[in-house]
């Protein structure tokens, strides 16, 4: 787990209650800073699909922006969705 020293150099997580703790790996947060990023991202991405829908629902011909949006939208709902699932944290090495 993450050790709660300030001095040790390494990557830094602030979330936990005020104290700051020292990550063993860079790529792997806490399980506060995981659902706060995963969360936005799918929120962001829910945004950015519903601006692009709502262009296309009033009657406009799609165009390449339109669908590069969508695109756009659906990849941050992925990057929310792995990172709040953290397959790579689960593998054995």
């Amino acid at each position: 787990g993450a050790t709660p020293t300030a001095s040790a150099p390494g990557p830094r997580c602030l979330c936990s209650w005020g104290r700051v703790m020292v990550l063993p790996q860079p790529h792997k947060g806490c399980w506060g800073c995981r659902i706060l990023s995963g969360s936005v991202l799918i929120g962001a991405g829910f945004w950015v699909y519903l601006g692009s829908r709502r262009v296309i629902s009033r009657g406009i011909a799609s165009s390449v922006g339109n669908i590069v949006q969508l695109f756009f939208a659906a990849n941050l709902l992925c990057c929310g969705i792995i990172i709040l699932a953290d397959p790579f944290g689960k593998q054995k090495k």
